[in-house]
């Protein structure tokens, strides 16, 4: 299994045709990771914050109903 995976490795390695697409898709990552990386921290935390107070209201309001009955 691992000297089929890597024959297949060595044959894409030798291959010079669809370098330049694997090394577009590389600077294509590379930009997402470095240019978008904080705009999509900053909707990871927002959402985050979201969960929290929605935990946090929830929880309020089963205490309320629980101390009524």
């Amino acid at each position: 299994m691992f000297k089929k995976i890597l024959a297949a490795v060595r044959t894409f390695w030798n291959d010079q045709n669809g370098m330049s697409e694997v090394i577009g898709v590389a600077f294509l990552l590379i930009f997402v990771v470095f240019v978008l990386g904080r705009p999509l921290q900053n909707i990871g935390s927002t959402l985050g914050t979201g969960y929290n107070t929605l935990n946090s209201k929830l929880n309020n309001n089963l205490n309320y109903l629980n101390q009524i009955q």
